[in-house]
Order: structure tokens, then C-alpha cells, then sequence
């Protein structure tokens, strides 16, 4: 299991920075596996409980399933991003990850603050003159597209039998609400 969180990591994925796992052996506990996924915001947890899982084997085995699967997913959707926005070929896949994590921080900032030398440093690959303007400039562009692809997914009567559209619909109203920026959303 610690080799699939470890490349989970390497490969950029910031969604299993917090992560952990803690695997229950006792056969008299009621549990196999209890997982977090690290959201300060949440207590919850996965748990594999001994009624349905059988052993603590068998709730390993689904969790490193789990994360070859989310690894794959994850590539799959760099891979994906990287075709369609050719800019992200600057980019090895950690900076990705640390490019994202660094705007969203500089989008919740105070407008009078400095632009952060990392991020910065990372832009300017891609345009020697980066500035904060230019950053506030690109966020609102690519909010703006963003939502033009939910609203034209949604007006043109977009497939919502699992409930995706009203689902994006419920993160960008709720993400915006808590501060988040505009262009975070472009990147992910």
C-alpha cells in the first residue's frame, strides 16, 4: 500500500497530501481499515467494517485497488490537460501541483500583497512580464469559459442522470463563496 500512496505523490496528486490509513489486525475489532482522506473541514472517514469485508486482507487489497486506480485517473487527466492546454508541457508534473496550490493561495490573498517569488518563478517560463494584473486578467477569462462550457452543457440539455451538472453547478457557487479563485477552477 505505501508504494501506491508514494506514487500517488510523486506524481503530483495534492488530493492525497493528508491522507492516511490506520489497519485494524485485531480479529475482535469491528473494523478492517479505517481511512482518511485529511480534509481539515470533514471528519469523515472509510471504513472497512469485519461484517462485509471478512479481513483485514481483503479491505488492503480494495484500498490498494483504490489507489492504483486513483493514480491512473489522475495521470489519465494530466495527460488529458496537457493535450488540450499545451502550456502545461512547460511543466513537469510536481510543478503542476505546486503551479495550482500557488495560485489558488495567490487569488485568496489581499490585493496589496506581493506576487510569491515560487509562483512567479514558475509563470515566468511562459511570459518573461507576469505580473499580479495579468493573473487576475486570466483568472476571470478562464472563470468566464469555464462557466460558458457548464451553462452551453446545461442549456443544451447535457445528460444530468447522475446529477453532474446540478454537481458543478453546487461547487462553483460554493467555492467562490469560501474565497476560492476564479482561475483555480480552469486548472483543475
Amino acid at each position: 500500500m505505501s508504494t501506491e500512496y508514494i506514487n500517488l505523490l510523486s506524481s503530483g496528486n495534492i488530493l492525497f497530501q493528508n491522507w492516511s490509513a490506520t489497519i485494524y489486525c485485531n480479529r475482535e475489532s469491528i473494523n478492517t481499515i479505517k481511512v482518511n482522506f485529511g480534509v481539515k473541514e470533514s471528519n469523515e472517514n472509510v471504513i472497512g467494517v469485519r461484517d462485509n469485508e471478512g479481513s483485514t486482507i481483503i479491505s488492503i487489497n480494495k484500498t490498494i485497488k483504490f489507489l492504483k486506480r486513483c493514480n491512473k485517473e489522475w495521470l489519465d487527466h494530466l495527460n488529458e490537460k496537457r493535450e488540450k492546454f499545451a502550456e502545461l508541457n512547460y511543466y513537469k508534473t510536481r510543478q503542476i501541483s505546486k503551479l495550482r496550490e500557488k495560485l489558488a493561495l495567490f487569488m485568496r490573498q489581499d490585493k496589496n500583497s506581493s506576487l510569491d517569488k515560487e509562483l512567479r518563478d514558475l509563470l515566468m517560463s511562459l511570459n518573461q512580464n507576469v505580473d499580479k494584473k495579468m493573473l487576475a486578467e486570466a483568472n476571470q477569462k478562464a472563470f468566464e469559459t469555464l462557466e460558458d462550457e457548464f451553462l452551453q452543457d446545461k442549456n443544451n440539455g447535457a445528460d444530468d442522470s447522475n446529477g453532474e451538472i446540478s454537481k458543478q453547478a453546487t461547487i462553483f457557487k460554493d467555492l467562490t463563496n469560501k474565497g476560492f479563485s476564479r482561475f483555480f477552477f480552469h486548472l483543475k
